[in-house]
C-alpha cells in the first residue's frame, strides 16, 4: 500500500461546516469522499463536473455565426420532444442524431438553391424566348 499524505485545502469555515452535515448526513465524511472523487478522476481522466467557461470574445464570435447563418436561411427547427430527449442520449447517439439533421437540412438547402435557380432560369426563357 502507497505511504499516506496529509493534503490541505483552504476553504471558509461556512462551506466546510456545509459540506460535513452535508456528508453525515449521507453517512459520507470528507476524506473518504476526497479520496473516492480523486480516484474516480484518475480512473476516467477527467473531471466529472468541469465545464469549460467560453470567454466573452469566444461566445461573441459563436453568436455573429448563428446572426449570419439565419440571415441566409440556415436554421435548423427541432421540436421540443427532441430537444428534451437529448437529456437521455449518449453522446454518440445525440452527435449522430445532430449530424442527420444537419444532412437533411443540407440537403434541403441545396434543394432549394436549385429550384430558385430553375425558376429564375424559366423566368428568363419566357420573358427573353429565343
Amino acid at each position: 500500500m502507497s505511504q499516506q499524505v496529509m493534503l490541505k485545502i483552504p476553504m471558509d469555515s461556512e462551506t466546510k461546516e456545509n459540506v460535513d452535515n452535508l456528508f453525515n448526513k449521507l453517512g459520507l465524511n470528507m476524506v473518504a469522499t476526497v479520496n473516492d472523487f480523486l480516484r474516480y478522476c484518475l480512473k476516467t481522466e477527467e473531471v466529472p463536473f468541469f465545464e469549460q467557461i467560453e470567454t466573452g470574445e469566444e461566445y461573441a464570435a459563436k453568436i455573429a455565426i448563428s446572426e449570419q447563418q439565419l440571415k441566409e436561411g440556415k436554421k435548423i427547427t427541432l421540436t421540443m420532444d427532441e430537444i428534451e430527449s437529448f437529456e437521455y442520449m449518449e453522446t454518440d447517439e445525440l452527435m449522430n442524431f445532430l449530424e442527420t439533421r444537419y444532412e437533411e437540412c443540407r440537403a434541403k438547402w441545396s434543394n432549394n438553391a436549385h429550384n430558385i435557380a430553375l425558376h429564375v432560369s424559366a423566368k428568363n426563357c419566357y420573358n427573353n424566348p429565343i
